[in-house]
């Protein structure tokens, strides 16, 4: 297996398809494969109908990366697949699912923000052997920076990555995590970008060394991830997919796609700026989606989060009295956007927001204007720097004090925990959406204990199901 020595994965499911990647250890130009797919039985053996096989090259071009779609598949199928190379080599095996069509549970998981110097990966292995249908992965899935506490865990390139090349070490280095590849083969993940997939901060620079920084990052991203080989790459990454007419999983991006440049420099007073954090193409997508829903739940997830986060307030010298301290990154740089987003989820029922980027698990209620909103989960990390950890370090805050201080200044907090790293499960069903995550010890060794907390059990919303899945972009 040392030609597939970063493993294989899958993503970007549908009820008939679903997208295969892998990369080869190769010195060749191309290197032609074969990839080969067989049903899985409810034994989990091999069915012996209804497997599929085909063609692949892997480029130089492309990193000796190989994304294919497989299609003609059975909706609601567990399927085992590998790729084969020259001379007899082959991949490891591993799992991915399609989408069911109609009716039945749907589990999916929810990670973000793995920083390979600074823990292991165990919140990944964990998350693997949770069998969900589907992963969902939230961004800063590498870190550009060279920042290392764990001395076996040494970045490579050992210097913040500039360019393609550099990219790609660090992309290369990731895949050869026997963790993070026990979750690539346990099932498919749709993958969005975050900032540190590129550099801390965002929108793209003006220069044109940072622009193409962010072209050189975006491509390694595309070339090391289970990405549609049909999609272009400037298609974006929004894209609603409907769940066995049971649930709509919207994902968007606010980081890159149509957000403006804001105040980076740390908290500050909430600005007074109507600054745009999505795109018109992304609210008109958000809006459609939405108001046409039939499914008893929705999901909206993106990098970060959306409820308010006030740290404190301060005198507003532009205006009588005091006005909140808040993080501009987040949607709270960008309040009249948020705004609207509410508005828009008063108009058409509750819904689930997942969002990541605060290394911190958090679960709140959302209002406006005096009514209950949706509820949204915040997921932590799975290795860096916690929250609290970062805090602390700048402010010699205690975590439990900046808790408090926290639940202080905001409402509707019914679980937070600022200083634990972990990953998130959503269980839905017709009747029911369940919303948990598990909270490791540590991740300073790869044998760390964990917490599971269940968080909540909403109730439908009462509404005819859709029939099919599909998915929209």
């Amino acid at each position: 297996m040392t030609m597939f020595r970063h493993g294989v994965a899958s993503g970007e499911p549908c009820p008939t398809s679903v997208s295969l990647w892998t990369r080869v250890s190769s010195a060749e130009p191309e290197v032609p494969l074969r990839w080969v797919m067989e049903r899985e039985g409810a034994d989990g053996r091999p069915h012996s109908e209804g497997g599929r096989s085909g063609p692949a090259v892997a480029s130089f071009l492309d990193d000796h990366t190989v994304t294919v779609v497989a299609d003609d598949l059975s909706p609601g199928t567990w399927y085992r697949y590998w790729f084969e190379g020259p001379g007899g080599t082959r991949s490891p095996t591993a799992h991915t699912r399609t989408l069911p069509a109609d009716g039945g549970p749907v589990r999916i998981g929810f990670t973000c923000c793995a920083r390979y110097g600074l823990g292991h990966f165990t919140a990944y292995r964990m998350l693997a052997e949770e069998r969900c249908d589907l992963i969902v992965h939230l961004g800063d899935y590498i870190y550009e920076d060279a920042d290392s506490w764990v001395t076996e865990r040494l970045p490579d390139p050992p210097y913040e990555a500039q360019t393609l090349g550099d990219y790609r070490r660090r992309y290369s280095q990731h895949r050869r995590d026997t963790d993070l590849q026990a979750l690539h083969h346990a099932a498919p993940m749709i993958p969005v970008w975050d900032d540190h997939d590129v550099a801390d901060g965002a929108p793209r620079e003006s220069d044109i060394a940072a622009r193409q920084r962010y072209r050189d990052g975006q491509q390694a991203w595309r070339e090391w991830l289970p990405i549609n080989s049909r999609r272009s790459a400037d298609d974006g990454i929004d894209r609603v997919i409907s769940i066995a007419g049971v649930v709509d999983l919207v994902v968007f991006d606010a980081r890159f796609s149509g957000r403006q440049p804001h105040d980076r420099s740390g908290p500050r007073l909430e600005p007074h700026q109507r600054r745009q954090i999505l795109a018109d193409s992304q609210w008109d997508l958000l809006e459609a989606t939405l108001r046409s829903s039939t499914t008893p739940w929705r999901i909206l997830a993106n990098q970060v989060q959306i409820g308010p986060m006030r740290l404190g307030y301060l005198p507003s010298i532009r205006r009588l009295g005091m006005r909140p301290v808040v993080n501009p990154d987040q949607w709270d740089g960008y309040a009249h956007e948020r705004r609207r987003l509410y508005e828009l989820l008063a108009a058409t029922g509750p819904s689930l927001l997942v969002s990541g980027d605060l290394h911190s698990t958090w679960y709140r209620t959302l209002r406006h204007e005096g009514r209950r909103l949706a509820q949204e989960l915040t997921v932590t990390s799975v290795s860096g720097e916690t929250y609290a950890e970062a805090f602390r370090m700048r402010t010699h805050v205690s975590p439990r004090l900046l808790e408090r201080l926290i639940r202080s200044f905001n409402e509707g907090i019914r679980f937070m925990d600022l200083y634990r790293h972990g990953y998130a499960v959503v269980d839905v069903s017709t009747e029911h959406l369940d919303a948990t995550v598990v909270l490791l010890d540590s991740v300073a060794d790869r044998s760390s204990g964990a917490e599971r907390v269940a968080l909540a059990r909403l109730v439908r919303r009462v509404a005819p199901l859709r029939s099919s899945g599909t998915v929209r972009s």
